[in-house]
């Protein structure tokens, strides 16, 4: 999701000089030297932290000047890495392993670290087992579902183990009258099937064959383990288990349907929940967890990092940086940000039992238990960069031209963006 660009306090060329980034807070809280924290967050969002962080000067006396490039932001990150100039604190918005590990401090001896949750763990630790951010949240990226939908279908969730079982539920709605899977692809949101679907057939613990290293050394064979990837799609959209107005049709569409139980299934972020919940309060929703390839594997979650903060590791003010990370994650400010940003606290000690969100999670947790494996978000973990639309592309081929054709188009096209990216 783009964020609109918005520089608070600052010109545009400004936003690329520390030394003149935005202040949220007072410049009389402190003589000594701020801490510069860069976030992605604009709008309402960026509000709610400014607020945050006045507060903390209040309490600490530091001063927190707060950059928010928007849009650009990957772009002055880029710029900052380059001149070995990094922010003391910063979002690493689903990247702090893969981009910024060399720029972080390992966090593992922070207090609050006894308290990240087992299933956001996988995704912002190293083989080293050192853990270079504070996750106050976690995103989700799976199914969602409506669970009143799945009654009249006479659909038992907890039956749906494997890819065969989830296509028989499918069978089960469509003949209830109600569409299965609704997808907005005027969004490109045929992008979302690749954070469910892939990491079964491919690089889940679980898989028999796994491909993860193939995938990430270069050596993956599209023609043989994408193929049936494709197909399952393929053979879902000859059976009419997706909207008929698929290619025309936007996310926003698609929840609205989903909150009325038109549709029952959407893939994507859970935030599809908090969307679908704004036209229908009383909407019954869930969290589905993606299917197994063969019965012996396990369902799976694709958790992301959500508001994740790290420290450079070579600021000046670190110990100030880490005390900041200590406040955001309290019991009281953690909840704030989470609610602000519609994600799940990743802190066990952040209590939200209110929360719809975190509700669907605890209950998908206890259905699965023991069967539940919790992995990264498959584009960031095992293609190149920039890989999102090429996803959107590939999968849009199987919906505009039908049968075997169609499947070789959908590979063809991901193993050549995957190739050409590769070599960059």
């Amino acid at each position: 999701m783009k964020i609109k660009q918005l520089v608070v306090g600052i010109t545009a060329t400004a936003i690329l000089i520390p030394t003149l980034a935005a202040c949220g807070n007072s410049s009389s809280a402190s003589s000594d030297k701020s801490i510069e924290l860069m976030t992605t967050w604009t709008g309402d969002r960026l509000t709610t932290l400014n607020k945050i962080l006045k507060q903390y000067t209040k309490k600490s006396g530091v001063n927190v000047q707060v950059v928010s490039p928007g849009d650009q932001y990957e772009t002055v990150m880029k710029t900052r890495m380059a001149s070995r100039d990094m922010p003391d604190v910063f979002e690493t918005h689903g990247w702090s392993l893969s981009r910024y590990k060399e720029y972080l401090t390992p966090l593992n001896d922070q207090s609050w670290a006894k308290n990240v949750d087992e299933a956001i763990k996988p995704v912002i630790t190293d083989t080293n087992k050192k853990m270079y951010v504070e996750p106050v949240t976690m995103a989700i990226n799976t199914i969602v579902y409506n669970k009143d939908a799945f009654a009249k279908a006479g659909v038992e969730v907890k039956d749906i183990r494997t890819w065969d079982d989830f296509s028989a539920a499918c069978e089960q709605l469509k003949k209830t009258g109600i569409t299965p899977i609704f997808i907005g692809n005027k969004d490109g949101e045929t992008a979302q099937l690749a954070e469910s679907i892939p990491p079964t057939q491919l690089t889940n613990d679980s898989v028999k064959d796994n491909q993860a290293t193939a995938l990430k050394n270069g050596t993956f064979n599209f023609e043989k383990y994408w193929t049936p990837i494709s197909k399952m799609i393929s053979t879902w959209n000859d059976k009419g288990y997706f909207n008929v107005d698929l290619l025309t049709s936007d996310n926003d569409a698609g929840v609205k349907q989903l909150a009325q139980g038109k549709s029952a299934m959407m893939f994507g972020g859970s935030n599809n929940i908090t969307q679908a919940l704004s036209y229908n309060p009383k909407a019954n929703l869930g969290i589905l967890s993606s299917p197994a390839a063969e019965k012996n594997g396990k369902n799976s979650l694709s958790m992301g990092e959500g508001v994740c903060f790290g420290v450079w590791k070579d600021s000046d003010v670190a110990d100030k940086a880490e005390n900041l990370l200590k406040y955001l994650s309290t019991k009281e400010v953690a909840g704030k940000i989470a609610t602000a940003s519609g994600d799940i606290p990743a802190l066990t000690n952040v209590s939200n039992p209110d929360d719809y969100m975190s509700k669907a999670l605890d209950e998908t947790k206890a259905t699965f238990a023991d069967n539940l494996e919790y992995i990264p978000l498959f584009d960031r973990e095992y293609l190149p960069n920039g890989m999102w639309d090429d996803l959107t592309n590939s999968f849009t081929d199987i919906f505009t031209t039908r049968g075997e054709q169609g499947i070789q188009q959908s590979v063809a096209a991901i193993k050549s963006a995957y190739t050409q990216k590769l070599a960059k």
